[in-house]
């Protein structure tokens, strides 16, 4: 018997300009990148939900999950759906509805112990009980809870049944280093619950309305992961291409250019948390209102040439090059001075700029994380070379091309995807 399958892949993405401006109504200019995360989601003959994580951590990671004792601690979850008559699809057209209206808080409110939603605790207490969830890192987890609430209101609730199932997240994306390893995973994560529900058609193309109700569901999933997120990380993974954003409000953009534009990743392996980083830069923008604003505006200013000289040349142009350089070099010192760098993303950007690599910032919240370094045109594959070998001694450095494809939905192969029989029964 053929048992469903969907597999679904989101990109990663790089912010050019905007970090942490883009919080404060300035302009943010991102974009997809070539590595991406895949999520398989198989039907299982068994009443447990297998999670096979590869690429979270430096170890493989299977979570068995049984759906039985699963059905009484959602018990909350339901009633609180059912009060608000809420629904997957909308009754009256057909198309997919709004998030639950109290999801988003119930997530802002998690790391909250006194007002936790029941619910959620009820959840978080089963899982407690795995001691395979109770030794992964927190990345695993956050991933995990997630899965299993989406699969509770998409899955279950819309159904009424519970379903074994055998699923594999792999990500080609580090995680914690500002590439949207989560938003790539919120947006993978829905979509294949809605195609696997049935209320995403597996042979239809992704159009424009229903790529907005993911964008929807994976803002939500990223509340719960970085409190109160931008919405630019799901948007790319959902959109894919470059994309400018401004309160909320995004808008692609053509680029002209002969060839593809190049970024050299260089991982300080340093981690961060996008939500430590936003908060500080928020304690310095209240206590000194007058010195930082300024420091945003310049980023916004930043942003915003680099989207009008995009439009107007070919982004591997000499001129355009050097333009680009000084911008990246620019918007790296703003930064610095709201005090989101960190001693070891300063150690990359010398040794790319003694080795003639100007073009060189920090991505994401930073206080670690990763650096991009501009490869542009007039470089040889010698110097490249050279700058890897050097980065390599000490980081760990991968290159990159802008503009990939948003989610996708994959046509399944016949390769045999449910986990062993020995692995689940192991970690049963």
């Amino acid at each position: 018997m053929n048992r469903k399958r969907v597999i679904v892949s989101a990109p990663g993405k790089v912010i050019l300009f905007g970090e942490h401006s883009v919080v404060y109504g300035k302009l943010a200019v991102a974009a997809a990148i070539d590595k991406r995360l895949f999520i398989s989601l198989e039907e299982s003959n068994e009443n447990i939900i297998s999670i096979k994580l590869e690429g979270f951590e430096s170890e493989n990671k299977l979570l068995v999950l049984d759906t039985v004792p699963l059905s009484s601690y959602s018990e909350k979850l339901f009633e609180t759906l059912a009060a608000t008559n809420w629904s997957v699809k909308d009754a009256s057209n057909g198309s997919l509805a709004q998030p639950p209206e109290f999801l988003m808080h119930s997530f802002r409110e998690f790391f909250s112990k006194s007002n936790r939603e029941p619910w959620m605790e009820n959840i978080e207490k089963y899982l407690e009980s795995h001691s395979s969830y109770q030794s992964a890192n927190s990345a695993v987890r956050a991933a995990v809870f997630l899965f299993v609430v989406g699969y509770l209101i998409i899955l279950v609730y819309s159904e009424k049944t519970y379903r074994g199932l055998c699923v594999t997240i792999q990500s080609q994306i580090p995680v914690g280093a500002g590439l949207g390893s989560s938003a790539s995973y919120s947006v993978s994560l829905i979509t294949s619950l809605l195609v696997f529900s049935g209320n995403i058609q597996i042979e239809d193309s992704l159009g424009t309305c229903m790529l907005e109700a993911v964008n929807r569901w994976a803002f939500v999933c990223e509340t719960f992961l970085h409190g109160t997120p931008s919405g630019m990380d799901n948007t790319v993974a959902t959109f894919g291409g470059f994309l400018s954003y401004r309160n909320g409000n995004k808008e692609t953009f053509q680029i002209h250019s002969s060839a593809t534009l190049r970024l050299i990743v260089v991982d300080s392996g340093i981690p961060r948390s996008t939500q430590k980083m936003v908060s500080l830069v928020r304690q310095r923008y209240e206590r000194f209102p007058e010195i930082v604003s300024p420091i945003l505006s310049s980023m916004d200013e930043i942003a915003i040439r680099f989207v009008q000289s995009a439009a107007a040349s070919d982004l591997v142009s000499d001129s355009f090059s050097q333009q680009l350089a000084i911008l990246m070099k620019t918007n790296h010192y703003l930064l610095n001075a709201l005090g989101v760098g960190h001693p070891q993303l300063e150690e990359i950007l010398s040794i790319a700029q003694h080795l003639g690599f100007e073009g060189a910032k920090l991505t994401g919240a930073g206080g670690g994380g990763c650096v991009v370094v501009l490869v542009d045109a007039e470089k040889s594959n010698d110097q490249v070379d050279a700058l890897f070998r050097t980065l390599q001694s000490t980081f760990r450095c991968f290159e990159i091309v802008l503009g990939g494809t948003g989610v996708q939905i994959h046509q399944p192969t016949n390769n045999k995807s449910c986990h062993s029989q020995k692995d689940i029964h192991k970690e049963i």
